[in-house]
């Protein structure tokens, strides 16, 4: 990809692109190394099991491309890890055939710089950079702080499985916590702060 075509938000370039393009460009103006490193860190003791197809600590399942179809539990399962006032974007990406896509990814600042991660597609990058290549529509969204309250509410009081899970039903509201999210949850917790989680993916 000619990389002198770098403002993709203000040209029609984008929507015709291969996505597997979009992904290679994105990845050559990634974050820099620690803030990726401190990302990953954050998340490390998220555990994902997927029922009869994989499971694994997240940064492992991000790595091997293992959570592509599971864009709204897989994001609601992070967002916790972040700091309060990240949050959870859904909405819509432009594909190659200039179709609209379900989506769901994660935005957080640092630095008072403001990040994207997709851990569906392993992308950390420049806000400015994912939404000039993804172009994505924005339907919903909801910050850590909610998700991670309901999520600490639902591992105190929630139902629980014969094995010990939490059950977390699914809403329709899109800007919820548990958007299209039907899963269990398993973790330990101090102070208002989950310290590790497994989440299984119904």
């Amino acid at each position: 990809m000619d990389n002198k075509l770098s403002n993709y938000e203000y040209n029609n370039y984008s929507k015709y692109l291969d996505v597997e393009d979009k992904i290679k460009y994105l990845k050559t103006v990634k974050a820099n190394f620690l803030i990726t490193s401190y990302i990953k860190s954050l998340i490390s003791n998220l555990y994902i099991e997927i029922p009869n197809i994989k499971r694994g600590y997240i940064n492992e399942m991000i790595k091997d491309n293992s959570l592509v179809d599971y864009g709204y539990e897989t994001t609601t399962s992070i967002i916790p890890f972040l700091r309060d006032d990240s949050e959870i974007i859904r909405g819509l990406l432009i594909d190659d055939f200039s179709n609209k896509v379900k989506h769901s990814f994660i935005k957080f600042n640092l630095n008072e710089k403001e990040y994207i991660f997709d851990p569906l597609l392993n992308i950390i990058v420049p806000k400015e950079s994912y939404y000039g290549i993804f172009l994505p529509k924005e339907l919903g969204k909801v910050s850590a702080l909610k998700v991670k309250t309901d999520l600490l509410d639902t591992l105190i009081n929630g139902k629980k499985t014969s094995d010990g899970f939490r059950i977390i039903n699914s809403t329709n509201d899109i800007n919820s916590s548990f958007y299209k999210t039907n899963m269990l949850v398993s973790g330990t917790n101090i102070n208002k702060k989950i310290l590790m989680l497994t989440t299984r993916f119904k």
